[in-house]
């Protein structure tokens, strides 16, 4: 049986470099049910599947919040 998925692509604000996409990056992996995270500097977004079984849309925007970034809604 194949886990469900769900795909969302977030609006991130507050990146400048690449280093700040990779913050985000680790932030958005590091929470529970995260299947993958791919994180654009430019256009600042990140696109996001996960169980959502595991973890909420709202995990999602806090793990943003708590790197240090704004999550501005969903692209």
């Amino acid at each position: 049986m194949t886990e469900p998925t769900a795909n969302v692509t977030l609006k991130i604000g507050g990146m400048h470099c690449p280093t700040c996409s990779n913050r985000v990056l680790k932030a958005l992996t590091a929470v529970p049910g995260v299947k993958k995270a791919e994180v654009s500097l430019d256009p600042g977004q990140a696109d996001v599947s996960y169980d959502p079984g595991e973890t909420t849309l709202a995990e999602l925007r806090q793990a943003v919040s708590e790197a240090g970034y704004t999550c501005e809604g969903v692209a």
